[in-house]
């Protein structure tokens, strides 16, 4: 298995990234993690993580292969009866699988015949929350990909209907959303449509492609930023 370890990230100045570094998976997955600063740094705490817990949380992991093609997954969980379910929701695709969390972990098999599978293993920092610790990944049909980076935080994910989006750095595209409708300005002047997959999560479709965006708030904006993923597209753009 190919394993990233995220460290360190979260000391980088969130202001500063945009700017110095070119947007994509990176910026974005860097930004991520660096909301959350110092208070992330871990001290021992013997609490274990329960797999109930992760209902409250929803993770980005970012694939890369040589052509430098960076597809990202969408993980976020449900419990029906004593059970958790998490989903894990691409662009084109969607799996779901019932999990537990053993020592701190759980293992998320694609497609349940050990060919593509996810191994995550998590954390608490000063807070008691969960982040990431150690994640691996294994693909059986494609060797090439690694993963790039993969964060968990709180899924208070800000609603993002009636809302508009401006494009960061490089990205001057305009993201305008209703109750059931959306536009991609000026990439398209048509009207898409979308559903929400789980909260401030979203697939939809426009002039024929599919798209897969989530919402989250940056440090302490008060305005929510997104994250926009096309079918074919090299790499996440984000939007403010």
């Amino acid at each position: 298995m190919h394993t990233v370890l995220i460290i360190h990230i979260n000391r980088i100045p969130m202001k500063n990234l945009v700017k110095t570094i070119k947007i994509g998976s990176v910026i974005l997955l860097t930004t991520l993690t660096a909301c959350k600063k110092n208070k992330d740094e871990v001290k021992p705490d013997p609490k274990p993580i329960i797999t109930e817990e992760l209902i409250n949380y929803q993770m980005v992991v970012a694939l890369r292969n040589p052509a430098n093609d960076i597809p990202a997954r969408l993980f976020h969980f449900t419990k029906s009866g004593s059970e958790v379910t998490a989903t894990m929701d691409g662009v084109q695709s969607r799996r779901t699988r019932t999990i537990k969390v053993i020592d701190n972990r759980f293992i998320f098999d694609s497609d349940a015949d050990g060919k593509i599978v996810y191994d995550f293993k998590f954390k608490r920092n000063d807070n008691g929350q969960i982040i990431m610790d150690v994640a691996k990944y294994q693909n059986l049909n494609d060797a090439s990909l690694v993963i790039e980076a993969a964060v968990i935080w709180p899924s208070n994910f800000p609603d993002f209907k009636g809302k508009t989006f401006k494009g960061i750095g490089d990205n001057k595209y305009i993201l305008k959303f209703t109750n059931d409708t959306w536009t991609f300005i000026p990439a398209t002047n048509s009207v898409g449509t979308f559903y929400e997959i789980a909260k401030g999560a979203w697939k939809g479709r426009l002039d024929g492609h599919d798209y897969l965006g989530f919402s989250f708030y940056q440090d302490n904006d008060t305005q929510p930023s997104m994250a926009l993923i096309r079918d074919g597209s090299k790499q996440m753009m984000p939007f403010q």
